[in-house]
């Protein structure tokens, strides 16, 4: 019963790490690579003018990097969980280790 709702708590967590990774992955294709795009064609020559200045500014030293600090933010939330996860795992492997152990001398006591 307790190995089963931890291979189930395993497999959620495994689960909810794939999808902040999917989501990180998702606001880089998706809003940052096509702004870094954007603001190279700006500043190639597409759109001038103070209203193309405000723009590359506004996106290179705000949007930009708020959306690298959301991915990073994200990325480094889902190593922690990887680490949590690795850590139980860890642990539920001494608990076997202890319980045979454990299992062993009473084996012996009462041959």
């Amino acid at each position: 019963m307790i190995g089963r709702i931890i291979r189930i708590a395993k497999s959620i967590v495994r689960n909810l790490i794939k999808q902040i990774v999917g989501q990180v992955n998702l606001i880089q294709m998706m809003v940052t690579y096509p702004l870094r795009a954007f603001v190279s064609s700006v500043t190639g020559g597409i759109w001038k003018g103070n209203g193309a200045d405000r723009f590359v500014a506004e996106m290179v030293s705000d949007v930009i990097p708020a959306l690298t600090n959301i991915m990073d933010t994200s990325t480094n939330f889902s190593k922690q969980i990887e680490k949590g996860l690795s850590a139980m795992e860890q642990a539920e492997q001494k608990a076997k280790g202890l319980a045979g152990q454990l299992f062993d001398v009473f084996s012996n006591i009462y041959k």
